[in-house]
């Protein structure tokens, strides 16, 4: 083969600069080598935008030219190529032709240098090598065969390899054609790292990651979306890149409007999109979802939306949750029926009811929420609310001050006639909560008594919260949103440093360990943490960490969410909650809400302290609060109930309820029923009070005035029976003495002013003995009566006292009995011996008042059986009832069967009888029976008996 045609035969199949970076303008170009000589390049393929294949093609009139030349000529065009050229013997492999290219990128000094070289020396991968070999030996054409290369001093390059056969010299040969494209495999690299990078971040994000585009034709796509919208819109993220409408199809109808308003107002405004949206879920749960994007504009007209979305349902929960607590708190305390306001810690108006402000109108214009107790009381009495003058405004404002800061409870009357008792109670947080009770109708009672890199930064500058990535536990990178939390104003002031600083000591330990396990492999979870601020200040958070890797080395991504309004938020449901707890316990106020439908019933916990009943061993039914309702009182409540649910109104009603240990508590109940479009009841909800205490209170009063309309009576009979019982011995006494002073009967009638002077002796000494009973009981009841204690003998004690009454016991043939036992032989009482003998004496005197002609009276004494001892008289007389005895042992008190039948009686007898006993510390027990008679019996204590067992 001539020279010539060896070469053109190269020419023509060689690709000059395949796989090369574009530098050719147009696909079919004219290039001039730099021997002079021409040739077309044509694009054959595009890979990327940033690369296109060109392959150079030797025409006819390009052979033709090289048919021209000399042999120097062709090889000096192979010589000047800046592609490497190598021709390689067929069967061995050997170099049979190197170009200058080649030398210069394997590193040696002239081609000549490569021709003996073993070519495996600059091949990295042996079987890379054999691959490539083996085409050429079998004739083929290797074409863009990528491979890792060494040059001559062992440093390693890319190299892409062409070849073609042909016959070089009259051998066998293969063309080898290299091009160096080392800097593309590393930047290859670079992105290939930075795609890992992007995915493993924004799949550990914790929202959904996606890009929207709106493009020219008004179509939407979505290219991307993260794996953690399975999380948040419990759709997968193929789904939604393969569906762009499927979203939109499955958002809440009333949403849809919304959703897209705001894409086109920023769509047109090239303004951020922040958007809240509701999304069903196949349970039936509502999942809320908050997207943020940023829209940029490319060249060919279409929008790109960039974005995240988060799963915000636990926030909007947590806010509706509030939101209900205090619509309950403040539906209770609407319910009470007694004015209620509350101040906090520093004296400042919270709120107060409905109740409070009807009662008061000129107040709720004063009182305003955050208003100091001081001011609201030196406003209404500057407006002479208290009734003063404008000189006694500071005395006013004093006297009001001093009776809040000490708590007591006081009254006041209204102009209206009305009054209320204010009690103050202080409340677990230092608060004051005052309740107004309308005592109204007490004080009228009294009166009558007394809450990529360039991506995947983006998407990290979106995100509303911290993201923070630290290696060894330092700060390695942070988005703006940490530089927000921890108060600092640039990255540098946080790179580098040491994690705990920046961690409240509280939590240090425990946030330490948990990165321990997360970089162990452990399973991330969320944490609650506080964090120190550059300023000082804590700020709480909540932490999702996940371990990812950058740059080859293994690094920790945590998401930083700012809670503190969440904590807010939650403390002040609990605060709402111990209030409202509090408000109940110092009312004793429980509250209830009961749904019909569904038949579930709650009660607060002051409720279940009233009824006495444990929460945690009680299941409760909507009728269960009528299984402790008093019997008597249950067709009394169920009537009210009946008609307040007919009449559709609210109502109270009063009743008793049973405790488990059988103990009785009144209850004053305010119900509000709720009904449906039918007019059905759905639910109730109200407050029961329990009143049982004032309810004693009102029951006291009224026993109190009836006892003193008793006494009262008791007293008139007791000064009709003394003027009778006082005025019979003085006129006796009177009469008889004015006839002896005027000898009515003449001056020889001694015997008959004798018997007069000893009726006058007589009738005196009835008067001195009814008015020494009298006197010993007023000394008695006034408690200066003292005994004078001797040991008494118990035989001559009772002889004495059956003397006395003896000789009255004849004159009505009365048999009179002394019966002493012989166990009492020998025994003394340690006593006061004119008391006890003036309690035998009112004993024996009675039962012979009271003993018809014919009856007997009879003494006995006997020892008790715990030591004690008992004086005994007993009468056949006329008896009483059971229902008179305690008439007959009150002061003054007589049975009226004794009066109508003219018994002689102050009505003092029994009752001193029984205070003397009681001062020796014993007492006085009576039997009687009417018609059988009547057995008085004094006891004293084991104390006062000497002598004997």
């Amino acid at each position: 083969m001539r020279p010539s045609q060896r070469y053109r035969s190269v020419l023509s199949v060689a690709p000059y600069g395949r796989n090369a970076v574009s530098r050719f303008p147009d696909p079919l170009c004219r290039l001039t080598m730099p021997v002079g000589l021409k040739c077309h390049l044509r694009a054959i393929g595009c890979g990327t935008a940033s690369r296109t294949r060109y392959r150079l093609f030797a025409h006819d009139l390009f052979a033709h030219e090289m048919t021209q030349r000399s042999d120097d000529t062709l090889r000096e065009v192979l010589e000047a190529s800046p592609i490497g050229i190598a021709i390689l013997e067929r069967d061995t492999g050997r170099r049979l032709f190197a170009n200058t290219a080649l030398a210069k990128i394997l590193g040696a000094a002239t081609p000549d240098d490569l021709i003996d070289r073993d070519i495996s020396e600059t091949w990295v991968n042996s079987n890379d090598l054999e691959r490539a070999f083996s085409v050429i030996q079998e004739g083929r054409a290797l074409v863009d065969f990528e491979a890792e290369r060494k040059h001559l001093n062992g440093s390693r390059w890319w190299a892409l390899m062409n070849s073609q056969p042909l016959l070089f010299e009259g051998e066998s040969a293969g063309i080898l054609w290299h091009t160096d494209i080392t800097e593309r495999k590393l930047a290859e690299e670079a992105l290939r790292r930075s795609e890992e990078r992007f995915a493993s971040v924004s799949e550990n994000l914790p929202g959904a990651v996606y890009r929207r585009v709106l493009h020219t034709d008004g179509s939407i796509s979505v290219p991307f979306m993260s794996s953690r919208s399975s999380e948040i819109f419990e759709r997968e993220s193929e789904r939604i890149t393969q569906d762009s409408d499927h979203l939109l199809n499955t958002m809440l109808p009333e949403d849809l409007p919304l959703y897209i308003e705001a894409v086109k107002r920023s769509a047109e405004n090239l303004t951020p999109l922040d958007v809240e949206i509701r999304f069903p879920q196949e349970d039936g749960e509502i999942r809320w979802s908050h997207s943020i994007s940023h829209p940029r504009k490319l060249e060919n007209g279409d929008i790109v939306w960039d974005g995240i979305a988060f799963d915000i349902t636990e926030r909007k929960q947590a806010e509706a949750a509030l939101l209900e607590a205090n619509l309950h708190r403040d539906a209770a305390i609407e319910s009470f029926s007694d004015g209620f306001v509350l101040y906090d810690n520093e004296d400042r108006f919270v709120l107060c009811n409905t109740a409070y402000r009807n009662s008061h109108p000129m107040i709720s214009e004063i009182q305003v929420p955050g208003e100091k107790f001081e001011t609201i009381v030196r406003k209404l009495a500057e407006s002479g609310f208290y009734g003063n003058s404008a000189d006694e405004i500071e005395e006013v404002v004093r006297e009001r001050l001093e009776r809040f800061q000490s708590g007591q409870s006081f009254e006041y009357r209204m102009a209206d006639g009305r009054w209320f008792q204010m009690n103050q109670y202080d409340t677990r947080d230092a608060g004051k909560a005052l309740v107004r009770i309308d005592i109204t109708e007490r004080k009228r009672a009294e009166e009558a008594l007394r809450e990529s890199e360039a991506r995947y930064r983006q998407l990290v500058q979106l995100s509303p919260d911290a993201v923070v990535v630290h290696r060894s536990r330092k700060f390695l990178m942070v988005n703006p949103a940490a530089l927000e939390i921890f108060r600092v104003r640039e990255e540098r002031d946080l790179i580098g440093k040491p994690l705990a600083d920046y961690t409240h000591p509280d939590y240090r330990a425990e946030g330490q360990g948990r990165i321990g396990v997360i970089e162990e492999g452990g399973t991330p979870k969320r944490l609650e943490s506080r964090f120190l601020r550059a300023d000082g200040s804590a700020v709480d958070v909540e932490v999702d960490a996940v371990l990812i890797e950058i740059g080859g080395e293994k690094a920790v991504l945590s998401v930083v969410r700012d809670i503190s309004e969440r904590k807010r938020a939650e403390e002040a449901l609990r605060e709402s909650e111990r209030r409202l707890a509090d408000a109940q316990r110092i009312g004793r106020i429980g509250h209830f809400h009961a749904d019909l439908v569904t038949g579930r019933l709650e009660w607060s916990d002051e409720l279940w302290r009233i009824y006495g009943l444990a929460r945690e061993e009680t299941e409760l039914t909507v009728d269960f609060a009528l299984t402790h309702m008093h019997p008597d009182d249950r067709g009394h409540y169920l009537r009210a109930r009946d008609v307040a649910r007919e009449e559709r109104q609210s109502f109270s009603t009063e009743f008793r309820i049973v405790r488990p240990g059988g103990e009785i508590r009144i209850v004053t109940l305010e119900s509000q029923p709720q009904f449906d479009d039918a007019g059905e009841v759905v639910e109730v909800f109200g407050t029961a009070q329990d009143i049982t205490e004032r309810k004693w209170a009102e029951q006291e009063v009224i026993e109190a005035k009836e006892a003193a309309e008793i006494a009262d009576r008791a007293k008139s009979e007791f000064l009709a029976n003394m003027s009778h019982e006082l005025r019979t011995p003085l006129n006796a006494i009177l009469g008889f003495a004015q006839m002896i002073e005027d000898q009515t009967l003449g001056p020889d009638a001694r015997e008959r002013y004798i018997q007069y002077a000893a009726d006058i002796y007589g009738s005196g000494n009835h008067l001195l003995a009814i008015i020494n009973d009298i006197l010993d009981l007023s000394k008695i009841e006034a408690g200066k009566a003292e005994l004078d204690e001797h040991d008494l003998d118990i035989d001559d004690l009772v002889e004495s006292a059956v003397r006395l009454v003896r000789m009255r016991a004849r004159e009505t043939q009365l048999g009179l009995e002394v019966d002493v036992q012989v166990e009492l032989a020998g025994i003394r009482l340690r006593a006061d011996q004119r008391m006890v003998r003036q309690m035998l004496l009112n004993l024996l005197s009675n039962a012979v008042k009271f003993t018809p002609l014919g009856g007997s009276v009879t003494v006995s004494g006997r020892r008790n059986e715990d030591g004690g001892l008992a004086l005994c008289v007993a009468d056949t007389g006329i008896g009483m009832t059971p229902e008179d005895i305690p008439l007959a042992l009150s002061h003054f008190g007589q049975v009226g069967r004794a009066l109508d039948q003219s018994f002689e009686g102050t009505g003092l007898g029994l009752p001193l009888v029984r205070s003397l006993a009681e001062l020796h510390g014993g007492g006085l027990e009576i039997e009687s029976a009417v018609g059988v008679g009547t057995r008085a019996t004094i006891w004293f204590p084991k104390e006062r008996v000497v002598g004997g067992r």
